[in-house]
């Protein structure tokens, strides 16, 4: 890469013959670039892919996308484009040097002999290291006649709520993700690490027949992180569209996309190969106790007793007594330390759970109370949000239920 301080321009060019490059903002461009590398590796074995594409259109318009094989993320936004080129740029280059340069226009030529693509802006011209466009895979389309749309402030709850709950053991591999599927007039985000479960429902914004949707599809965590960081900048109410094939064959790929701004994003991502559990099954039908509690306290409670967790202690211990609960932890290196909270109960009981599952637990819901459902300190838990009293359209769209695994505390 060469990037050197703007000379003036000796004479303008006056072959009639249109250039191929591109004149764009610089803080678009950047954004972009940004958006379609967070599906760059920190390393690559395979150059190209560690390169953003470029396809210019003289309609106006400039794509770019990069890929790891698996996910591919795409961005079209509005160009100065007199005559059409490909090529592909470094992605973490270009966004350094995008980075560093005055907010401005910045024009981008492509040299296919040189392998070079020129930039100038304002305050600096230079030239990058660029390799064939045709060396890039393209993202696959994803086909079907079924597409739905949510608002991105949905989906993004759904996803939010339980992503913590995905499996990273490669071992498991069809737990590696999130399970989508439509139930009882819902549509529910499942995730679980064999420990603890996180059910997501909102009302389904898909009518009539969807053969893949109603059998569900894993979406690799992967995908989801980047779904995530993505739909955060959106406003709540801007439509995402949902494509998942809908045919006699398993579905192996889905998009999301959406235009915000006059930029169209898309993310194409192969999904998980494998037949998920029967969740249901590990959801306890019948408690015989139960107590509500305010996140907050339990949070703080949670906090207290930190210090006497341990890698090999991580334990915390829930001793019900009606109307009290004693949260402890203990570890044969640094002792035991104990509180109290007040609950909403007349069961006295004991269960354990991981100390960390539970605060992320409790972290993922909104209202400001949850109920914990169980039988004994051997079999799940089940958690929920409390009645809080507030009516119906002031309450969250997506409900959420938890499951605990307890622990030998």
């Amino acid at each position: 890469m060469t990037i050197t301080a703007k000379r003036p321009r000796a004479a303008r060019e006056t072959n009639s013959t249109p250039v191929a490059r591109l004149t764009i903002d610089s803080p678009v461009l950047l954004r972009a670039v940004k958006a379609v590398s967070l599906v760059v590796a920190r390393s690559n074995t395979i150059p190209i892919l560690s390169n953003v594409a470029i396809k210019a259109d003289p309609a106006g318009t400039v794509r770019l996308w990069a890929t790891d094989q698996d996910i591919a993320i795409l961005r079209t936004t509005p160009a100065d484009v007199p005559a059409a080129f490909g090529t592909t740029v470094g992605a973490k280059t270009l966004a350094a040097v995008l980075d560093a340069i005055s907010p401005g226009p910045v024009t981008l030529e492509p040299n296919g002999a040189a392998m070079r693509v020129a930039i100038t802006a304002e305050d600096v011209t230079g030239e990058v290291f660029a390799l064939p466009i045709e060396d890039m895979p393209d993202a696959p389309a994803v086909q079907t006649d079924k597409p739905f749309q949510m608002p991105a402030g949905d989906l993004l709850r759904l996803f939010e709520s339980v992503k913590h709950c995905i499996s990273t053991e490669e071992t498991r591999y069809y737990l590696n993700g999130i399970f989508l599927r439509r139930h009882g007039g819902t549509l529910r985000a499942v995730a679980t690490d064999g420990h603890r479960m996180g059910i997501a429902s909102i009302a389904s914004p898909v009518d009539g027949d969807h053969k893949d949707l109603d059998s569900g599809v894993i979406i690799p965590r992967s995908a989801v992180g980047m779904v995530l960081r993505l739909l955060a900048v959106l406003p709540e109410a801007a439509p995402v569209t949902l494509t998942i094939p809908n045919g006699p064959d398993k579905a192996a790929r889905m998009a999301f996309s959406w235009e915000h701004g006059g930029e169209t994003t898309e993310i194409v991502t192969r999904l998980v190969d494998g037949t998920y559990p029967d969740y249901e099954r590990v959801i306890p039908k019948d408690t015989t106790k139960a107590f509500t509690v305010y996140r907050a306290m339990l949070r703080r409670a949670l906090k207290t007793v930190g210090p006497a967790l341990t890698c090999d202690s991580k334990g915390v211990k829930l001793t019900l007594n009606k109307a009290s609960l004693q949260v402890s932890a203990s570890s044969p290196q640094l002792g035991s330390l104990s509180t109290r909270v007040t609950v909403a109960s007349t069961d006295v009981g004991e269960i354990g759970f991981n100390a960390r599952y539970v605060a992320e637990m409790l972290d993922a819901f909104d209202g400001e109370a949850v109920t914990f459902r169980f039988e004994d300190g051997a079999m799940p838990c089940v958690v929920e949000p409390a009645d809080d009293g507030r009516p119906s359209e002031q309450q969250d769209r997506v409900s959420l239920r938890q499951v605990l695994m307890p622990m030998r505390v």
